[in-house]
This record gives C-alpha cells, structure tokens and sequence, in this order.
C-alpha cells in the first residue's frame, strides 16, 4: 500500500503546489464562501510548500520497509487528519461551503490510508 500511496499521492501534492502557485483564486474559489487577493497571496506562499512535500513523497516512495517510511506515514497520516479537522472547522464556523466537507471526508481517507501503510511498513 506504501509505494502506491506515495506514487499518486506525491504528483497530486506537487499539481496543488502549482495550482496554489500559479492559479490559487481557482483553488480557493471551490472552497471559500468570498474569495479576497489576500487569501491568494497566503496560498502563493504556500504552494511552494505543497509541491515541495508532494516531491518528497514522491522520492521517499521507493523506501524500504522500516522506521523511517513508517514514520513519514504517521506524519503524513497526522497532517492529512489536521487539513480535514480545520476544514469541518471551517464549514462549521460559516467560513467555507459545503465543498470543504467533501474535502474533509476525503483528507480524512487519506489520514487512514497513510496510518495503514505506516503500520504496514513498520511491521514489514
């Protein structure tokens, strides 16, 4: 499950890089109830951050099996938790729409996936 997870994980993490980077209204725009430049301005600092992540799993997918791809996992797992927390916090404070929900559902599918490879990669 690992190296799969990282394979299609890491690209799409480095796609959102770019789209913070280089077109963050159209990012912003499915989520938030009123978009403003300066929502654009964080995402295009942020975009860096995101592809550069996205390129490390990318790298680390042809890990073998041990503490550290585990530990990369439980990180992973551990952000991937976070992201849809703040997004249900958001949707519920009346900041972002219905979409951030679907998003939330999804992140947290990835909080688990990302916990069952680390468990698979530690144990392997």
């Amino acid at each position: 499950m690992y190296r799969p997870l990282l394979s299609v994980i890491g690209p799409l993490a480095i796609l959102l890089g770019l789209v913070l980077i280089f077109a963050p209204k159209l990012y912003l725009s499915l989520y938030v109830l009123e978009y403003s430049a300066d929502m654009g301005f964080a995402a295009q600092r942020l975009g860096p951050a995101v592809a550069g992540l996205g390129a490390l799993l990318w790298a680390a997918r042809g890990l073998p099996a041990g503490p550290i791809p585990a530990t990369l996992c439980f990180i992973g797992a551990c952000v991937w938790a976070t992201i849809a927390a703040t997004g249900l916090f958001h949707f519920a404070s009346g900041v972002a729409t219905i979409n951030i929900v679907i998003a939330g559902i999804s992140e947290g599918v990835l909080a688990v996936l990302f916990f069952l490879a680390g468990r698979q990669m530690r144990n392997a």
